[in-house]
């Protein structure tokens, strides 16, 4: 009997025009707000001369290039993790293969979920290879470098964003604390492969080809076992909606949004997951610890805009000498103190808290639980940034160990001001004094080591002798 509904591939190859014209249609339609015909002869005659003007510029650095061409095979290793790096990350937000709402659907009918995934994974794969012949031919046109060397960039980009497809679709189906470990797990494993690379006198151009080969047994090995066990498909769905959709231009010119749903984000699943359900203990002091998570989460934005430039200032700015090293190490220590200490009284301004009976003291402790997750990162680049610059394993374990006594001091004396400022109480210059003295004291610890042991000495007594810094000397009736 003949099959009265057509094939699978006639039917998404329908839905695809469709989408298209709908897209088109949207695009002349913001084509037509934001410039007029005459205006787009003019652009389209300004990038042809800009093209011409930046392939001139470009033949004048032939050396250059030939420079890069004598190390290619050491920066295609790098790309190439890079952008296995950069799937890992993505797999939080993307499933790697897009299937949307309309596409699902389709599965109500007589075709197979199997069916419409391979179909649209070869519909990612060729386009991904289109693209990379696309940027192989107008490499070749613009670049003055060797064809070999651009097929071999253009392949290393090829074979990364084809695994990479299939990574981003097996760790999008892990959720909560899984997905986060195996995402730093493997990163920081392929960011120790790079680095042993870049140390030790391995043969390059072998190691390149092997990791090709390796991905390749990679990509074949997480297709051919259960590429579809464990699947959830609404989450896949709802965020296939998204990318498919995402349209920049006219989400700028509208000013409308096109987010995924909130229930299936990785930090909406670790704050409201099974952990944060459990009763509250009646101890204020842990009761807070969780009554942060609901606070954090709705300021993650400064908190990621404060993260990224800690790194940006300890990164690339520590690289430009031991000078701006010096400045960096010190610098990110009270510009991250300063935003943090200003979230944890934000708290307290809130309607909710005005009327509770609370203590600065008891909620601060809880808030310095989640204040050792930066103590972790700092120590981690810090340490980093030190290995780079070939200091001893023991000048940066005794800088290492200031540096996370001093962050513990040094946010302590932060809040302690905004909490007076909260209280319209003046700051005393002795705080500011000894802020001052240990931005000075982190400054200097890594040219005079002798610093880092007084510093470490010094702290750790006036902990013996004195105890902890009290944050709020109010004594208050629970």
């Amino acid at each position: 009997m003949r099959n009265p509904y057509p094939s699978l591939v006639q039917t998404l190859s329908w839905l695809r025009r469709n989408r298209f014209r709908k897209k088109w249609k949207l695009y002349k339609l913001i084509y037509s707000v934001v410039m007029d015909f005459t205006y787009g002869i003019y652009l389209f005659a300004f990038l042809v001369i800009s093209l011409i003007a930046f392939k001139n510029y470009l033949s004048e650095m032939q050396p250059v290039f030939a420079m890069f061409q004598s190390v290619s095979y050491s920066w295609f290793i790098t790309i190439l993790i890079a952008f296995v790096i950069r799937s890992l990350f993505n797999s939080t937000r993307s499933s790697g293969v897009y299937i949307t709402s309309a596409e699902y659907q389709l599965t109500l009918l007589p075709y197979k979920k199997e069916q419409v995934w391979l179909y649209c994974l070869v519909e990612k794969f060729i386009k991904i290879t289109i693209y990379t012949i696309l940027l192989f031919l107008a490499l070749v046109i613009l670049l003055p470098v060797h064809s070999e060397v651009i097929f071999l960039l253009c392949f290393t980009l090829w074979i990364s964003n084809l695994t990479g497809t299939v990574i981003e679709w097996r760790l999008f189906q892990l959720g909560g604390l899984k997905k986060f470990f195996c995402v730093v797990g493997l990163s920081l494993l392929l960011i120790g492969f790079r680095l042993v690379i870049m140390y030790y006198p391995l043969p390059v151009k072998e190691v390149l080809f092997s990791s090709y080969a390796v991905l390749l047994v990679i990509l074949i090995v997480l297709l051919a076992f259960s590429p579809l066990k464990n699947v959830d498909w609404a989450k896949v769905v709802s965020f296939g909606d998204v990318k498919v959709w995402n349209m920049m231009a006219v989400q700028r010119i509208t000013k409308v949004q096109v987010k995924p749903p909130t229930k299936f984000q990785l930090l909406n699943q670790m704050f409201r997951g099974k952990r944060a359900k459990r009763p509250l203990p009646y101890k204020l002091s842990s009761v807070s610890v969780r009554l942060w998570l609901p606070f954090f989460k709705d300021h993650l934005e400064t908190i990621f805009k404060t993260i990224g430039t800690f790194l940006l200032l300890m990164v690339v700015f520590g690289f430009q000498g031991k000078i701006p090293l010096q400045i960096s190490f010190s610098l990110g220590i009270v510009v991250v103190n300063a935003v943090i200490s200003s979230l944890f009284v934000y708290q307290f301004q809130s309607p909710l808290m005005q009327v509770l009976p609370w203590r600065f003291a008891d909620w601060y402790q809880s808030f310095k639980k989640w204040y050792l997750s930066f103590i972790v990162l700092y120590s981690l680049v810090a340490a980093a940034m030190l290995y780079f610059y070939h200091y001893s394993l023991l000048s940066i374990l005794l800088n290492i160990v200031f540096y996370i006594v001093w962050l513990r001091v040094d946010l302590d004396l932060a809040v302690i001001a905004k909490v007076k400022s909260l209280k319209k109480e003046w700051e005393t210059g002795k705080s500011v004094m000894i802020r001052f003295i240990g931005f000075v004291s982190v400054f200097f610890s890594i040219s005079y080591q002798w610093i880092s042991i007084v510093g470490i000495l010094s702290l750790v007594a006036y902990f013996v002798w004195k105890g902890p810094i009290p944050i709020d000397n109010e004594k208050e009736s629970d």
